[in-house]
């Protein structure tokens, strides 16, 4: 069943996660709970190791102990909010060359990001691969003229702390002022206008676009439109990156006081990176701080509409040249080879997010089968897509791909919402219709593996810890019975556990930290 977007967003409840671990004695016994409303079982999934099973339980949810007074650990932890969600939000993203920009005023807190006509996916040309750096050009490069436009100091982690949009500015004037000619490669002519493509900014810790980041980007794009005619700007596309131009880069990252991504985060840190894809280095940077208050960090339609996150080479290589290298240094080679991917990633998401669905389709498909495509965003993608057009088998295909590759980096989370201060799924099918398709594939999935699997709950942040980790364990223990009966042998090999840990969290409440999350260990090392 096709799940509606305008209900992901505030819904995305828990996320699933397992490791491989030893596994222990089997859950306890989990009271059940009355019929759900019907639900259309979805078609077996079919594995060389074993046909299919399809999933008819006599299981529930078990309700946590009732404290004193009477009301349950649970219901005194999360609050329950209506059925229905908010919409998610729907943002397009400005094309990196054109388009029209509204902004709001510099030092505005809570930016809205307009909805620009989406760019036509480009093809990738066969046998296209990794984009390398282009070959020198002449020995001497010429001094690029001087740029234009007011140039603001870096403001440090540790310096003065600006709404979003001065933050941005502050490092972006920075980052231009600091672009060294030598390392724009030998081969930028002085004469000319340098080509400049803008790869789309990300929150620094989930690797997702949010609005905020959105919002960045065009202020990166209206920056450099009005106040540095140095740079000709050129869409994120396979056929830019042929031409080996700049790429400008950025992270959001929610911090603490002394800059630390962990803890109480109440900041925003910005960082800008320069890298030119002609000699393959990076040419500059900028970091601002900006403050959190008033700032949209929900992530966009196709982010809070993927039901699943997993450590991701192709995310992780972006972070990496952002966050860690410096002027002058080779580009992070893992970024480098999966540029051509990450354009098409571009294309399918702008498809994705403007409805047109067999667009996106296509790309996604196309990129799952390109050099560097094996990456969470393409498999989400199919799966996203397949399910919007009705084809199952393809979705069913997809979200196999989406946990075989979850598994395989030992950390898989997939959202399930659940009722709060409940073990229970909730009961809107267009939100969990699906859940009984997805706890199929894991268990199938799992089954032909040798690991072990850790199943762990987890809450949102608020409320006292210990009722928290209560629910968080019989959400676990609820997961791990759905999955053991889908299967045959895999719940030797499961055990359930209690989670607090905040995963990559852009807010106190997000999808990503109400999850349920599997990791992976070696049956081998398990303890006894």
């Amino acid at each position: 069943m096709i799940r509606k977007t305008s209900n992901r967003l505030a819904l995305l409840g828990a996320t699933v996660a397992c490791t491989l671990v030893g596994c222990a004695a089997p859950a306890p016994e989990v009271v059940a709970e009355p019929p759900a409303p019907a639900i259309p079982e979805p078609p077996p999934v079919a594995f060389p190791s074993r046909p299919a099973d399809t999933i008819s339980l006599p299981l529930g949810p078990a309700t946590p102990k009732a404290g004193a007074d009477g009301a349950t650990a649970a219901s005194r932890t999360e609050a329950a909010p209506p059925v229905q969600p908010p919409k998610a939000t729907a943002v397009q993203p400005p094309a990196s060359g054109s388009g029209t920009l509204a902004l709001a005023p510099t030092g505005a807190g809570n930016l809205q990001t307009p909805a620009p006509k989406p760019d036509a996916a480009q093809a990738l040309a066969p046998g296209a691969g990794p984009v390398q750096p282009a070959p020198t050009g002449a020995a001497n490069p010429q001094t690029p003229p001087a740029l234009t436009g007011t140039v603001q100091p870096l403001v440090s982690g540790s310096g003065s702390v600006l709404q979003l949009g001065d933050a941005v500015l502050a490092a972006a004037n920075a980052l231009f002022a600091s672009a060294d000619p030598v390392q724009l490669g030998a081969g930028r002519s002085a004469a000319g206008r340098l080509p400049l493509s803008v790869d789309p900014p990300v929150d620094g810790m989930t690797g997702f676009q949010t609005v905020a980041t959105r919002t960045m980007q065009e202020r990166l794009v209206k920056l450099v439109r009005e106040q540095y005619p140095r740079y000709e700007l050129k869409p994120f596309t396979t056929a830019t990156l042929a031409t080996h131009p700049l790429l400008l880069i950025g992270t959001v990252t929610p911090v603490d006081k002394d800059g630390k991504s962990q803890g109480a985060r109440d900041a925003l840190r910005i960082c800008l990176a320069l890298v030119d894809l002609q000699n393959g280095r990076v040419v500059s940077k900028g970091l601002a701080r900006a403050t959190s208050s008033g700032v949209d960090t929900t992530p966009t339609l196709f982010f809070a509409d993927s039901p699943a996150w997993a450590p991701d080479a192709a995310t992780q290589g972006y972070l990496k040249t952002c966050h860690e290298a410096n002027p002058g240094d080779p580009i992070n080679p893992t970024y480098s080879a999966r540029l051509t991917a990450a354009a098409l990633v571009h294309d399918a998401v702008i498809a994705y997010e403007a409805g047109d669905y067999e667009q996106a389709y296509q790309v996604f498909n196309r990129l799952r089968r390109a050099p560097g495509g094996d990456q969470l965003r393409a498999h989400n993608g199919l799966y996203l897509a397949s399910q919007k057009l009705g084809r199952r088998d393809d979705a069913t295909r997809a979200f196999a791909h989406v946990v075989d590759f979850g598994l395989a980096q030992k950390q898989l989370g997939i959202k399930f919402q659940f009722r709060p201060g409940s073990v229970a799924f909730v009961e809107d099918p267009q939100v969990s219709g699906e859940y009984p398709l997805w706890l199929t594939v894991v268990s199938q999935v799992a089954e032909r593996r040798s690991d072990c699997i850790e199943v762990s709950g987890r809450t949102s942040r608020s409320g006292p810890e210990p009722l928290n980790e209560q629910l968080s364990l019989m959400r676990a223990q609820y997961i791990k019975q759905r999955i053991d009966a889908a299967g045959e042998t895999i719940g030797n090999r499961t055990r359930a556990v209690s989670g607090r840990e905040s995963l990559k969290g852009l807010g106190g409440d997000d999808a990503l930290d109400r999850r349920v999350e599997f990791r992976v260990l070696d049956c081998k090392a398990r303890p006894s």
